[in-house]
C-alpha cells in the first residue's frame, strides 16, 4: 500500500468514509488512504477543489569569481604583465553588470563584463600590471552588481633580470627560487625579486673555474642579491670540459705572419679547436676523419708535414696516431704586425701606447706583437674609448665603466634615467684626450659625465640621433 503524495491538498470531506479516521497506532495521523479512494475522489470533485502545490521561486543572479587569488606573476620594473580570471552568475536571474574597480596600480587589460550577465553565463577580465621597483604589490578588482559584489585579491611582483651565460654542453646552473630558462642564444635568463642563490655543476670529468665577474669565494654557489641601482645582472659560469682523450695533431705556424687555423673531424660542423697561436694541438676522437683550414689576412704559403697541399684545406686523412703539420702565414710588404684572436670581437679601440683594446666575451689588451696583456670579465661590451693616459671607458648594456692601463677597474656606473628606460645607453662613447669629460649616446640624446663617472648633465628628448662627437 502506497500513500499518494498529493493526498496532502485533498479535504478530508471528498473522500470516501473512515478515510481519514485517525489511526490506531497514532491518534494524530490518518490512516493510509487507498490509491482507489484518491482516485475516485480526485475524478468526483469538482474543477479548482483540488489544488497543485505551487512552484519554487527562481535562484536569485549570484556573481562567483573564477579565483578568490589571482597573482600575475613577476616582471622588470617598466615591461608590464597580464592575469585573466572569469566571473560567472550561478543563480536563475539575470544581474546587471555595474562598475569593475582596480586599485593602482593594477589596471584594466581587458573586460566584456558589461550589461547584463545571463543565469549559467561567464564574463572575462584581464588585468595588466607594470612595476616601477622590486617587491610585492597587492591589490583588489570589484565587480558591482543588481545582486552582489564580486572582489579579488591581485598579487603581482616586480623583480631584475639576470642572464647566466659560459654554460657549456654537459655543465648546468640551478637557481634558487627557480626561475631560471634556455635563450635562443645558449644563456639562462630569468627575472627575480629577492637574492637568487646560483649553483654551478661541472660536466662530467670537467671542473668549475668561477664566476665572471667574481661572486663571493668563487665557489660553486653563487649568492646574487637585489641590484639597488640597475634592473638588470649578468653573470658568466666558467666551467672546463672533460679532458679530450685521443690522438694528437699538432699545427706550427710558420712564414713570420700569424693566421688562424680551424680543426675539423668528420662528425661535426664544428671545429675540434681553433689555433690561433704555434704550436697548438687538437685531440680528436681516434679512427675519425680530419681536416685543416688555415686562414690569413696575409700571404698564405700551404702546409707541409704530415698534411700537404697548397690550398687554404689540407685533408690529413683518418687519424689513429699523433700527427704533425706546419701551416705558412708570409708577411705581406710593408706588414709591421698581424695577429688573430681566438674569437669575433665585437668592437676594437687604439691604446696611446700603440696597443689594442679588443672585446668579445672579455675586454683585452693586446701588445704589438698581438700577445695578450691582461684580460678583464666583462660581457656584452658594445663600444669603447681611451683617453691619452691610456684609462679605458667602455659601454656594456646601461653600464659605462672605466679601465686603468694595466686593467683594474676604476669605477662603474649605470646610465640611467629610471623610470624612463629609453634614456639607457643606445651606442657610442666619446672621451675628451685628459679623460675629464665621457659623453654616451642614449635612445633619446646623450648624456655627460666627468672623468669619474659623475653626471654632469643629460641632453633630452633629441629622438633620431645617430651618433656624436667631443668638439
Amino acid at each position: 500500500m502506497t500513500i499518494r503524495s498529493v493526498a496532502w491538498l485533498i479535504p478530508c470531506a471528498l473522500l470516501a468514509v473512515g478515510a481519514c479516521t485517525p489511526s490506531s497506532s497514532n491518534p494524530g495521523i490518518p490512516n493510509e488512504v487507498p490509491d482507489a479512494a484518491i482516485d475516485a475522489a480526485i475524478d468526483a470533485a469538482p474543477d479548482g477543489a483540488i489544488d497543485a502545490p505551487p512552484d519554487a521561486p527562481p535562484a536569485p543572479g549570484v556573481l562567483v569569481a573564477s579565483a578568490a587569488v589571482v597573482d600575475l606573476g613577476i616582471s622588470q620594473p617598466g615591461f608590464f604583465i597580464t592575469a585573466p580570471f572569469g566571473i560567472t552568475n550561478t543563480g536563475a536571474t539575470p544581474v546587471g553588470l555595474g562598475t569593475l574597480i582596480l586599485s593602482p596600480p593594477f589596471e584594466i587589460f581587458f573586460s566584456n563584463c558589461q550589461g547584463t550577465l545571463a543565469p549559467g553565463a561567464s564574463c572575462l577580465v584581464e588585468v595588466s600590471f607594470t612595476p616601477t621597483a622590486i617587491g610585492l604589490t597587492t591589490g583588489t578588482a570589484s565587480l558591482r552588481s543588481s545582486a552582489n559584489t564580486v572582489s579579488v585579491a591581485l598579487e603581482a611582483r616586480g623583480g631584475f633580470g639576470l642572464d647566466v651565460g659560459g654554460v657549456i654542453e654537459g655543465a648546468s646552473v640551478t637557481s634558487d627560487p627557480a626561475g631560471l630558462g634556455p635563450t635562443p642564444g645558449g644563456d639562462l635568463q630569468g627575472v627575480f625579486a629577492t637574492a637568487v642563490t646560483l649553483t654551478a655543476i661541472p660536466p662530467p670529468g670537467g671542473a668549475f673555474l668561477g664566476w665572471d665577474p667574481v661572486c663571493g669565494d668563487n665557489g660553486p654557489t653563487c649568492v646574487v642579491p637585489v641590484p639597488d641601482d640597475r634592473n638588470f645582472l649578468l653573470i658568466r659560469a666558467r666551467f672546463q670540459a672533460a679532458p679530450p682523450v685521443g690522438p694528437k695533431v699538432t699545427v706550427t705556424f710558420a712564414g713570420g705572419s700569424t693566421g688562424q687555423v680551424r680543426m675539423f673531424d668528420d662528425t661535426s660542423d664544428a671545429p675540434i679547436t681553433t689555433c690561433v697561436a704555434s704550436p697548438c694541438v687538437g685531440v680528436v676522437p681516434e679512427g675519425h676523419h680530419v681536416t685543416l683550414f688555415g686562414f690569413s689576412s696575409s700571404q698564405f704559403g700551404g702546409w707541409t708535414g704530415d698534411c700537404v697541399s697548397t690550398t687554404h684545406d689540407c685533408d690529413l686523412g683518418t687519424v689513429t696516431s699523433d700527427r704533425a703539420a706546419v701551416v705558412t702565414f708570409n708577411r705581406d710588404p710593408g706588414e709591421v704586425v698581424s695577429f688573430v684572436t681566438d674569437d669575433v670581437p665585437h668592437w676594437v679601440a687604439f691604446a696611446p701606447d700603440g696597443g689594442l683594446y679588443v672585446s668579445y666575451l672579455e675586454v683585452r689588451k693586446l701588445r704589438l706583437d698581438g700577445t695578450i696583456e691582461w684580460r678583464f670579465p666583462k660581457v656584452g661590451v658594445h663600444d669603447m674609448a681611451s683617453d691619452a693616459a691610456g684609462n679605458l671607458y667602455a659601454v656594456s648594456g646601461r653600464e659605462l665603466f672605466s679601465l686603468s692601463p694595466d686593467g683594474a677597474l676604476r669605477w662603474s656606473t649605470t646610465v640611467d634615467l629610471a623610470p624612463n628606460f629609453l634614456r639607457s645607453i643606445e651606442s657610442g662613447v666619446q672621451v675628451s684626450s685628459d679623460g675629464t669629460i665621457i659623453a654616451v649616446h642614449t635612445a633619446d640624446g646623450a648624456r655627460v659625465l666627468d672623468g669619474n663617472g659623475n653626471d654632469r648633465f643629460a641632453l633630452t628628448g633629441l629622438t633620431g640621433i645617430d651618433g656624436f662627437a667631443l668638439a
